[in-house]
């Protein structure tokens, strides 16, 4: 009667072996008696091949919701390739990395506020990082004039010029170059010319574009469908399932954490991988002690108003 409960059949009932259970139809598991259990280390008698050094069971890690750029590893090139770490995987909590072919270009696809725009810095800071001696230039609409940058992201993706036509005139003939077009669903190529130099292939070109998909799916014969040849970019995880075949992938229908800023799907040649991107300039949150300090507390530890003012305002 308590299989039929959950759902099992007599078919499925374990063998009446202390620790045997159910775990799903044709699955049985079998419980063990920890050895001992020590703070957060957990030591199992099951033998070397089943625990870590020592004994020790590897730890349970999370998918931080927040990592900073500073912690990963620099991103490197050769003649071949450029290799940029963008962040953590889901899967093995190690670091993602991005493989970017001379000549090919990246794609990042996703909604208002998912995290586009600093997955696009990511990219910029550390494709400047591999090539010390390279071209870099940022077309950001939202920007409205060159100098400065898309609101919560860093230095990176500060806007340089502010056209197609102005940007295009300053880049070099040869040598390590970056395009780098947020909101590109924005910018318009009426002349083709951009258009003409990502179909190029130049050696050591490289263009970066983010758009929302609803647009990259209305919008014909626009510049961003020859970078989408290279089906290489990242996709929000807040995206629709059916996003995916704009990079040529198949996404998942679930997510197995809920979708936020910067989760995204790292997508290359139809292979997918979950990852969180990585924010540069990250800064860590200020402690109350902090706080409190910076702004002058009171030994009944309200900040004094005058040392509160002065304080905000940058004075002292």
């Amino acid at each position: 009667h308590e299989a039929n409960a959950w759902g099992f059949s007599p078919a499925d009932v374990p063998a009446s072996i202390p620790g045997r259970v159910a775990i799903g139809v044709g699955m049985h598991a079998q419980l063990i008696r920890p050895k001992r259990i020590a703070a957060l280390n957990i030591v199992y008698d099951t033998g070397p091949h089943d625990a870590g050094p020592g004994g020790v069971a590897e730890p349970v890690t999370c998918l931080p919701e927040t990592i900073a750029a500073s912690t990963l590893e620099a991103a490197t090139a050769s003649v071949h390739s450029t290799w940029i770490p963008l962040g953590v995987e889901f899967a093995e909590t190690t670091t993602a990395v991005i493989e970017i072919p001379d000549g090919e270009h990246v794609m990042i696809i996703g909604p208002t506020r998912c995290g586009r725009s600093t997955a696009m810095a990511r990219l910029v800071a550390g494709w400047s990082t591999a090539h010390r001696d390279g071209w870099v230039g940022v077309l950001a609409p939202r920007s409205q004039k060159p100098g400065s940058s898309t609101a919560g992201c860093s230095a990176a993706l500060r806007a340089t010029h502010r056209t197609v036509p102005e940007l295009l005139a300053a880049m070099p003939d040869v040598g390590a170059a970056l395009i780098a077009v947020d909101d590109a669903e924005l910018v318009d190529d009426p002349s083709g010319a951009l258009t003409t130099l990502a179909a190029s292939r130049r050696e050591g070109l490289l263009i970066v574009a983010s758009a929302k998909p609803d647009v990259v799916r209305q919008t014909y014969g626009h510049w961003t469908a020859v970078v989408r040849r290279s089906r290489l970019g990242l996709i929000a995880a807040a995206s629709s399932d059916l996003d995916g075949d704009l990079l040529g992938a198949t996404l998942p229908r679930r997510l197995p954490v809920a979708a936020r800023a910067g989760l995204m799907w790292l997508t290359s040649n139809g292979s997918v991988e979950l990852i969180q991107v990585a924010v540069d300039g990250h800064r860590r949150p200020e402690t109350s002690e902090a706080r409190a300090d910076r702004l002058g507390a009171t030994p009944s530890g309200q900040a004094d108003p005058a040392s509160r003012r002065l304080a905000e305002e940058g004075v002292g």
